[in-house]
């Protein structure tokens, strides 16, 4: 008789399993490239980190949504504000290393974890020195279409969810499809530790300062909100935001130098989706 092979593509299905793998993390701090599905190395692991100072400070993430695909798109394709837009007192020296960390663009962050620390250092002695050189961000406003493969792309991999022990889906976990470079070595792991505990001790003497300045700090607990105020009893009064919605509530109480903290959502019918329905502190207290 007569012997025939039939080829399944096995082998090549395997490969490309491997050279494609897909990345862990919480969409709220990956970086742009991470979530474009492109290179990625230590900038990165710097663009979240930048993240996490920013939440530190402000009390919130700089990109939020209903979906992470909306969340992943915000992070590729727009700009990450600075903390002093929530927080004005903020050291420029810190407002400016979170703005080089949070770079969209890879090549305009800090090449090293070794010299952002040096930078975080040099603040706690220089707080109020501009030290930092940043590239001038280029945000003419004008619109930026997205291809429908990008768009596949970061859908195909929102829609994975891992398993833990229990075989149960892990819904605070998601999965964006990028091409990992480089692993990460230990020494950029124990760089980051210490580049995160230098920020907390620069935001532990950031409050204390505001404290001893005849500041006051209230947690005001809002249903459908968190807002969190620096307030000065002798000047501000808080106003009423019941009602507003988010956009509207941030800018009212930004204009009284309050900051902004969203934690919770609650249904009720006599309000829009995204509007404040409850504060505990009343206005003008």
């Amino acid at each position: 008789g007569k012997v025939k092979v039939t080829d399944f593509g096995i082998a090549r299905a395997a490969s490309a399993n491997t050279i494609n793998g897909s990345a862990m993390g919480s969409v709220h701090y990956i970086s742009p490239e991470q979530a474009g599905g492109q290179y990625v190395d230590e900038k990165s692991d710097i663009y979240s980190l930048g993240i996490t100072m920013f939440e530190m400070l402000t009390g919130r993430v700089p990109f939020d949504g209903e979906s992470t695909v909306t969340i992943a798109l915000k992070h590729i394709k727009s700009n990450v504000p600075s903390v002093r837009e929530y927080l004005p007192n903020v050291p420029v020296s810190i407002e400016k290393i979170i703005l080089k960390c949070t770079q969209n663009r890879a090549d305009r962050r800090y090449p090293k974890i070794s010299l952002l620390i040096s930078d975080l250092k040099r603040a706690l002695s220089e707080p109020n020195v501009d030290f930092v050189q940043l590239e001038q961000r280029v945000d003419n406003g004008s619109t930026v279409m997205i291809t429908d493969d990008e768009i596949n792309q970061l859908r195909s991999g929102s829609n994975k969810k891992v398993k833990d022990d229990n075989g149960k889906p892990d819904d605070d976990i998601d999965y964006l499809p990028p091409k990992v470079g480089n692993a990460v070595t230990i020494g950029s792991v124990v760089a980051g530790i210490v580049a995160l505990i230098i920020v907390a001790a620069i935001v532990t003497s950031f409050v204390f300062s505001m404290v001893n300045s005849n500041k006051i700090k209230l947690q005001n607990t809002v249903t459908g909100s968190d807002v969190e105020t620096t307030i000065d009893p002798k000047k501000t009064e808080v106003p009423n935001v019941v009602g507003m919605s988010e956009d509207e509530a941030e800018k009212t109480l930004h204009k009284k130098e309050l900051g902004v903290k969203y934690e919770a959502y609650e249904y009720n019918d006599q309000y829009q989706s995204g509007y404040i329905i409850k504060q505990s502190v009343a206005k003008g207290k």
